[in-house]
């Protein structure tokens, strides 16, 4: 996916209120963590792109498009029952 791809991928789902799911961050009832998208920055001088996330009430963090790519999908991961 390219970086033009990527970034209307990403206003796409802040505009539809899209939920980011962890890939591997579990919640207690063994849900994935959900985020919310709240802002994306871009320069116009780098190429840089830092997407802004919300989780729960005062939870925030800044990723960049690595950490979305490896970390976060848009898709809720199957969950394997514990057995």
């Amino acid at each position: 996916m390219s970086r033009e791809q990527l970034i209307k991928t990403i206003l796409k789902a802040k505009e539809n209120n899209t939920t980011l799911y962890h890939k591997t961050l579990k919640n207690s009832d063994g849900t994935s963590r959900r985020y919310k998208i709240t802002s994306l920055k871009t320069w116009k001088t780098r190429d840089n792109l830092l997407i802004g996330l919300k989780r729960g009430l005062y939870e925030y963090h800044k990723i960049n498009e690595y950490d979305l790519i490896t970390w976060f999908t848009f898709y809720e991961p199957i969950i394997k029952n514990k057995a």
